[in-house]
């Protein structure tokens, strides 16, 4: 929650550091996948909405971000 408050807080460099350290502690959880793709430019965040899709397909959210939608 506290990288989602960031990021709509425009502070994209704290969010993505928020948003590791949640998935430190469960990187199974796909909505912190998905906030550290829309945080994260470049191949970060290619790779974190790649996993947030193969964590949660049906996602409109990741779809949206990813142009798959």
């Amino acid at each position: 929650l506290l990288g989602q408050a960031q990021l709509a807080a425009g502070d994209a460099v704290a969010a993505r550091a928020s948003i590791r350290r949640a998935l430190e502690r469960d990187s199974g959880d796909w909505r912190s996948w998905y906030l550290l793709g829309a945080a994260a430019t470049g191949d970060e965040a290619d790779a974190a909405l790649a996993r947030a899709a193969r964590l949660n397909p049906r996602s409109p959210e990741v779809a949206e971000l990813t142009g798959a939608g």
